[in-house]
Protein backbone atom coordinates (compact mmCIF):
# COMPACT_ATOMS: atom_id res chain seq x y z
CA UNK A 1 0.00 0.00 0.00
CA UNK A 2 2.52 2.63 -0.92
CA UNK A 3 1.08 5.92 -2.72
CA UNK A 4 4.77 6.80 -4.04
CA UNK A 5 7.10 3.88 -3.67
CA UNK A 6 9.88 5.64 -4.84
CA UNK A 7 9.60 7.71 -1.90
CA UNK A 8 8.98 5.34 1.01
CA UNK A 9 12.80 4.36 -0.64
CA UNK A 10 13.65 8.21 0.17
CA UNK A 11 15.90 8.40 3.75
CA UNK A 12 15.18 11.62 6.17
CA UNK A 13 18.41 12.66 7.27
CA UNK A 14 18.21 14.33 10.66
CA UNK A 15 21.39 15.71 10.81
CA UNK A 16 21.80 18.74 12.94
CA UNK A 17 18.70 18.24 14.68
CA UNK A 18 20.39 16.69 18.45
CA UNK A 19 18.88 18.73 20.81
CA UNK A 20 19.54 19.20 24.39
CA UNK A 21 20.87 16.41 26.17
CA UNK A 22 21.60 14.46 22.96
CA UNK A 23 17.94 13.96 22.23
CA UNK A 24 17.28 13.37 18.39
CA UNK A 25 14.16 12.54 16.24
CA UNK A 26 13.02 8.59 15.75
CA UNK A 27 11.16 6.94 13.45
CA UNK A 28 7.73 4.86 13.99
CA UNK A 29 6.80 2.66 11.12
CA UNK A 30 2.94 2.75 11.44
CA UNK A 31 0.42 3.94 13.40
CA UNK A 32 -3.16 2.91 13.34
CA UNK A 33 -5.80 5.77 14.62
CA UNK A 34 -9.19 4.87 15.35
CA UNK A 35 -11.01 7.79 15.57
CA UNK A 36 -8.35 9.66 17.96
CA UNK A 37 -10.18 7.35 20.08
CA UNK A 38 -7.46 4.65 20.30
CA UNK A 39 -4.28 4.20 18.90
CA UNK A 40 -1.70 1.13 17.50
CA UNK A 41 1.55 2.33 17.30
CA UNK A 42 3.94 -0.48 15.05
CA UNK A 43 7.62 -0.70 15.38
CA UNK A 44 9.36 -3.22 13.01
CA UNK A 45 13.21 -4.57 13.73
CA UNK A 46 15.34 -6.71 12.16
CA UNK A 47 15.56 -9.69 14.04
CA UNK A 48 19.09 -8.66 15.29
CA UNK A 49 19.06 -5.07 15.20
CA UNK A 50 18.54 -3.72 19.07
CA UNK A 51 15.56 -1.56 19.92
CA UNK A 52 17.45 1.92 21.39
CA UNK A 53 16.57 3.05 24.56
CA UNK A 54 15.40 6.12 23.23
CA UNK A 55 13.13 5.17 20.78
CA UNK A 56 11.92 2.78 22.98
CA UNK A 57 11.34 5.64 25.51
CA UNK A 58 9.57 7.85 23.29
CA UNK A 59 7.00 5.57 22.01
CA UNK A 60 6.20 5.04 26.28
CA UNK A 61 5.57 8.73 26.01
CA UNK A 62 3.78 8.91 23.72
CA UNK A 63 1.17 5.98 24.68
CA UNK A 64 1.52 7.54 28.25
CA UNK A 65 0.38 10.39 26.85
CA UNK A 66 -2.80 8.85 25.24
CA UNK A 67 -3.67 7.11 28.67
CA UNK A 68 -3.49 10.27 30.46
CA UNK A 69 -5.99 11.88 27.46
CA UNK A 70 -8.45 8.89 28.08
CA UNK A 71 -7.02 7.21 24.62
CA UNK A 72 -6.23 3.70 25.12
CA UNK A 73 -3.24 3.13 22.69
CA UNK A 74 -0.77 0.03 22.15
CA UNK A 75 2.56 -0.55 21.04
CA UNK A 76 3.43 -3.21 18.97
CA UNK A 77 7.21 -3.92 18.12
CA UNK A 78 7.44 -6.93 15.88
CA UNK A 79 10.91 -8.64 13.87
CA UNK A 80 11.68 -9.52 10.47
CA UNK A 81 14.14 -10.90 8.78
CA UNK A 82 13.12 -10.12 5.17
CA UNK A 83 16.20 -8.69 2.89
CA UNK A 84 16.81 -5.34 2.40
CA UNK A 85 15.73 -5.54 -1.44
CA UNK A 86 12.18 -7.09 -0.55
CA UNK A 87 8.81 -5.50 1.00
CA UNK A 88 8.40 -6.04 4.69
CA UNK A 89 5.28 -7.89 4.65
CA UNK A 90 4.05 -7.00 8.82
CA UNK A 91 1.00 -8.45 9.11
CA UNK A 92 3.09 -11.93 9.03
CA UNK A 93 5.44 -10.53 11.11
CA UNK A 94 5.80 -12.08 14.54
CA UNK A 95 5.33 -9.47 17.64
CA UNK A 96 8.47 -9.28 20.27
CA UNK A 97 6.43 -7.43 22.84
CA UNK A 98 3.89 -4.99 23.22
CA UNK A 99 3.45 -1.52 25.27
CA UNK A 100 -0.11 -1.57 27.09
CA UNK A 101 -1.12 0.69 30.14
CA UNK A 102 2.71 1.22 31.66
CA UNK A 103 3.90 -1.90 30.86
CA UNK A 104 5.60 -4.41 28.39
CA UNK A 105 4.86 -7.69 27.96
CA UNK A 106 6.79 -10.15 25.94
CA UNK A 107 4.97 -12.03 23.14
CA UNK A 108 4.76 -15.79 22.18
CA UNK A 109 3.88 -16.88 18.75
CA UNK A 110 1.82 -14.29 17.61
CA UNK A 111 1.65 -12.52 13.96
CA UNK A 112 1.49 -8.76 13.96
CA UNK A 113 -2.59 -9.23 12.54
CA UNK A 114 -3.31 -11.52 15.08
CA UNK A 115 -2.40 -8.68 18.24
CA UNK A 116 -4.20 -6.34 15.97
CA UNK A 117 -7.53 -8.41 16.08
CA UNK A 118 -7.44 -8.68 19.48
CA UNK A 119 -7.31 -4.98 20.27
CA UNK A 120 -9.83 -4.25 18.16
CA UNK A 121 -12.00 -6.86 19.88
CA UNK A 122 -11.03 -5.18 23.25
CA UNK A 123 -11.51 -1.85 22.43
CA UNK A 124 -14.67 -1.94 20.42
CA UNK A 125 -16.40 -4.40 23.45
CA UNK A 126 -15.23 -1.85 25.84
CA UNK A 127 -16.33 1.17 24.43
Amino acid sequence: MFNYRQRAKQLNNFIGIVRIRGISPTDIDGLIDYGGKSFIYLEGKLKTAPFPYGQKLALENIAKSHLKAGNETLVIVYRHETPVEKDVIVKACFVEKIYFKKKWYEVKNKKVIQVIESWENYIFKNK
